[in-house]
């Protein structure tokens, strides 16, 4: 191998493993700013829980990240898997977020204060 060819191929390691180097830090980047993102939102689903559940403890397990982008929250109540919800980070228009489309197991339900008129029980 010519001096030249191993310059080339030197030339090419330090900018393939420089721009795999960038794009590694932009993730990281990224997935530190989401999870301060949802460090702040989590007061907000806590309010919102309190507001319409009888529950004495909240517990956040994990978030996902959907395929357009929405950041959905996943938590229980009570230290009862059974009764979780999952609580979507939409983001509106002006900046700030809602969690528009809460959803929760028919276990957490139970614990509405607001009961559902509609119920034949």
């Amino acid at each position: 191998m010519t001096r030249k060819t191993k310059y080339i191929i030197s030339i090419l390691v330090i900018v393939v493993l420089g721009v795999g180097g960038g794009i590694a830090l932009q993730k990281h980047e990224e997935k530190k700013k989401t999870e301060q993102l949802i460090e702040s939102y989590k007061p907000l689903v806590k309010k919102e829980i309190e507001a319409n559940y009888n529950v004495d403890s909240i517990e956040f397990t994990d978030y996902t990240i959907t395929p357009m982008g929405t950041t959905i929250l996943h938590g229980y109540v009570n230290g009862d898997k059974k009764r979780a919800f999952a609580a979507p980070l939409n983001k509106n228009a002006d900046g700030t977020y809602n969690s528009d489309g809460f959803g929760s197991r028919p276990e957490l339900n139970e614990l509405s204060k607001h009961p559902n008129p509609f119920n034949d029980d």
